[in-house]
């Protein structure tokens, strides 16, 4: 592969959208742990993308809008990068926007477990396992939407605005 970038160089956000990339082709890059903010619109994620971006150990922030095909691949690509948050492959992780997938409560639970520090929540589907991991981020978080989030109740709003400093 031809370097694309001076090997004295370090990429630290990039930017993804609508493309068709030979993943493969990435996979030899060294510098993706220094990238610390990824944004991919409309790509289809597949094992190498996971692969790929769970390399990027100093990640601290995350926009994914999922290529619009297969409900269900698109929760299980979800769920693999909840799983990898979980084991601590981005343990700078702070900001997270799923724009507009809709996550398991239990996926979501265990991707909010797994941050150490939350300032930026944009996600779809909130409901008891995922509102109880987010209760550890009450003191950190600067920018929640939870727009889309239909169970969310009253008493949920009363308890994250009250507990906020």
């Amino acid at each position: 592969m031809t370097a694309l970038v001076p090997r004295h160089a370090s990429i630290t956000s990039f930017k993804l959208a609508g493309l068709e990339i030979d993943w493969a082709s990435l996979e030899e890059l060294k510098s993706l742990r220094r990238l610390k903010k990824m944004t991919a619109v409309g790509i289809h994620i597949n094992r190498r993308w996971i692969s790929l971006i769970s390399r990027c150990s100093n990640l601290q922030r995350l926009y994914l809008k999922l290529y619009d095909g297969n409900a269900t691949s698109d929760n299980a690509a979800l769920q693999k990068i909840a799983l990898y948050a979980a084991a601590a492959a981005w343990p700078q992780l702070e900001s997270i926007h799923f724009a507009e997938h809709r996550m398991v409560d239990d996926d979501l639970a265990i991707l909010l477990s797994a941050l150490k520090r939350c300032h930026f929540l944009d996600v779809c589907g909130f409901w008891p396992r995922s509102s109880q991991a987010f209760h550890k981020h009450f003191a950190t978080i600067e920018t929640l939407n939870l727009c889309k989030c239909p169970t969310l109740t009253s008493m949920m709003v009363q308890e994250i605005l009250s507990s906020s400093p």
